[in-house]
Formats: C-alpha cells, sequence, structure tokens
C-alpha cells in the first residue's frame, strides 16, 4: 500500500509540472494525455481502450456497450488489474467537476458498473470510475480480490490521476459500493479519514451489510481507530424488499446502526418496496440514483 503522505508528495510534484507548464489541468485543454516527462508522477500509466485481464474478451457485448458510450482503459501493474472512467458530454464546463467512484459486487465487471450509472450521470454533470477489484486468477474460477486498503490504493491512484490529467475535484467525489463492496463501506470510510485524504463527502451502500466478524470491520468496532472513527462521514443505504426476501434490508440496518455507533452520519436509508439486489441500478431504480445524487451534491467536503 502507498502511504498518502507519498501520495501527496506525487500530487505536489504534479501541480509543480503545472505550474511549470508541463502538465495540464483542465479537459478543455488535454485533448490527450499529458507529455511524460522525468519527473511526471503518473508516467507509468497508459490509457487504452482493452483491459489486461481479459474482460473485454469475456463480456464483449458489455465492452461495446462502453467502448460506444467513450469509456477510457487504465491498465495498472500493481495490483494487475484495471480501471475504466468515462466523463458526460459538457463535463468540462460543470462548475464543480465531482467522479462517482463505482466498486462491483462479487464477480461484478468495471464496465458494467459504469454503464449502469451513465444515464443519470449524464443528467447530473458528474464523470464515473470503476474500480475492477476483484478478478479470478483463470477464467472459471473464483474471483480473489483486493483487501480495503489495496482497494482504496487502487481508488487513490485513480482520482490523483484524474485530478492532474483532466482536473476533478477529487474531494467533492462519492463512493458507491454494491453488495460486497457494500458490506467494507464503513471501513473504506475509515481509511479515507485515517489518511486524511478525505476524498468522500458521501459513502453509498447498496444491497449489501456488514459483517461484525470481518477483521477490518471487527477492529472498528473493538475502539482500534477510536470510539467514533467515522466522525463526519455521510452514509446513503439502499435496499429492496424483494432482496433475500427482505433480510438484505435487515442485515443493512444493522450496519447502518454499526455506522450511527461509530459516529458516521446516515443521511438517508431507503428501502424500496418491490425491488431486488440489483434494482437500484436498473431503469426501475433511477430515482433512487437521483436521490442519493441530490444528497451527494448537499454535503460540503472536508477540504
Amino acid at each position: 500500500m502507498i502511504l498518502r503522505t507519498e501520495r501527496s508528495a506525487e500530487v505536489a510534484r504534479a501541480v509543480a509540472l503545472v505550474v511549470a507548464g508541463i502538465g495540464c489541468l483542465a479537459i478543455s485543454s488535454c485533448n490527450s494525455q499529458p507529455s511524460a516527462s522525468p519527473d511526471d508522477p503518473f508516467a507509468d500509466i497508459v490509457e487504452g481502450d482493452r483491459d489486461s485481464l481479459g474482460f473485454y474478451l469475456q463480456y464483449p457485448e458489455v465492452y461495446q456497450e462502453a467502448m460506444d458510450l467513450g469509456v477510457t482503459v487504465v491498465n495498472l501493474d500493481d495490483p494487475p488489474t484495471y480501471f475504466v472512467f468515462w466523463f458526460p458530454p459538457g463535463f468540462e464546463l460543470e462548475r464543480e467537476k465531482r467522479m462517482l467512484v463505482m466498486l462491483h459486487g462479487s464477480d461484478g465487471v468495471a464496465y458494467r458498473s459504469l454503464l449502469r450509472m451513465s444515464v443519470v450521470a449524464e443528467e447530473e454533470g458528474f464523470g464515473i470510475v470503476a474500480i475492477q477489484w476483484g478478478w479470478p486468477d483463470e477464467w472459471g474460477q473464483e474471483y480473489d480480490y483486493l483487501d480495503p486498503e489495496d482497494t482504496f490504493d487502487m481508488v487513490s491512484t485513480a482520482l490523483d490521476y484524474l485530478e492532474y490529467a483532466y482536473g476533478i475535484d477529487k474531494h467533492l467525489s462519492a463512493l458507491d459500493g454494491f453488495s460486497m463492496a457494500s458490506t467494507r463501506s464503513p471501513v473504506h470510510a475509515n481509511i479515507d479519514v485515517y489518511f486524511g485524504t478525505y476524498y468522500f463527502t458521501l459513502f453509498l451502500s447498496i444491497s449489501g451489510a456488514c459483517m461484525a466478524t470481518y477483521p477490518p470491520m471487527e477492529d472498528l468496532l473493538e475502539g482500534v481507530y477510536g470510539p467514533t472513527p467515522l466522525d463526519g462521514c455521510h452514509f446513503y443505504f439502499w435496499c429492496g424488499t424483494e432482496d433475500l426476501d427482505g433480510k438484505r434490508c435487515l442485515s443493512l440496518e444493522t450496519c447502518a446502526g454499526y455506522v450511527d455507533t461509530l459516529g458516521g452520519i446516515v443521511e438517508r436509508f431507503t428501502v424500496a418496496e418491490g425491488l431486488d439486489h440489483a434494482d437500484y441500478y436498473m431503469e426501475i431504480g433511477r430515482d433512487y440514483q437521483r436521490e442519493a445524487v441530490a444528497i451527494w451534491k448537499s454535503i460540503e467536503p472536508r477540504r
């Protein structure tokens, strides 16, 4: 894991490059990637249109839809995975260049995650970056997943790069965790606070739960990071009554209780009658997406 102090130094060097006229922090002046220089902290990042893990071959229809939308792929060496990002038309004209960071659920696909929020993103004028934080060693096998710190480090790399290359307002971001990723939302919030990155004004926990026996969550509940480590962190919870016959909502309610105990702010707990596990991201769930975005935009950044 790259410590945030190291990342802050990288960003400082990036800003220095901009001042020197080497980099750029506005989309209107960044029609292509910044030219590499010996001091470029992101010299190893190359934008492309195919992921190195082969998801584009395994999910050709989803991949093609993402390419038709104009999604960009960034492959990483460590960890050996990728993230994808996209800006809606006119994003460069937005006063606040917000990014929604999306973490897929079990056996998820970053291309699909991004596509699911693209309609409301275009309406509301925010960009999306989706992280492929799990993948199989071989196709047909179960996924392996990054731990919360490594996942957050990948998120940090993506947001810092997009700030450097495209001028996004990374401290106005929201983190959307679906299903398995939702179970880690309080842990990711703690990392954001503990390292003082304060990227996220809102954490969305969609169709998940919180496992008290999961070691990082156990640390939070046992006070390893103090009595209220989530102080000032805002959360949006969503579940559908058809998900596990309502049991998912009960699990998520427990999670919201943990967040409240740990000092977090539960902005809204939405129970969607008649909807199922992934319906928040479907056309039927778009009003709920808009509800969450309105809350996101109402919260002031912490730095």
